[in-house]
């Protein structure tokens, strides 16, 4: 983390402290000033947060569609053309997206690889 993360996170956890702090000890104006900022501190996080995920989820599933994307063309370029169609048969009956969960797309890539790995394997 470089020095700016350093000061965003003394912040977070600034705020909230002084802010509480200051309903024993200083007058309004400083009491409203730390309260607006330790909210709106925390409102800052948590969309930083959720853009932090939504980026990590992008990456996930790209990194995972790629690989799928990549051994497909592979084998078909071998000429692995039944496995392949079976397998991908075998991963869009399994897909079932949702929104509550990545619907475990990463599990389900992988056995679609191995599965057009397979005949490949079998046959060296």
């Amino acid at each position: 983390m470089n020095a700016f993360g350093y000061f965003l996170l003394f912040l977070i956890i600034a705020f909230p402290i002084a802010w509480a702090i200051s309903e024993f000890k200083w007058n309004r104006k400083v009491r409203l000033a730390l309260g607006i900022g330790a909210i709106a501190m925390s409102f800052g996080l948590a969309t930083l947060v959720g853009m932090l995920q939504e980026f990590h989820y992008n990456a996930w599933f790209g990194e995972n569609t790629k690989k799928l994307v990549d051994e497909t063309v592979q084998q078909l370029e071998v000429g692995n053309t039944t496995n392949v169609l079976s397998a991908l048969k075998q991963l869009q009956e399994a897909y079932q997206p949702t929104y509550e969960n990545r619907a475990k797309y990463n599990l389900l890539v992988s056995n679609a690889v191995s599965s057009m790995n397979q005949p490949a394997h079998s046959s060296r």
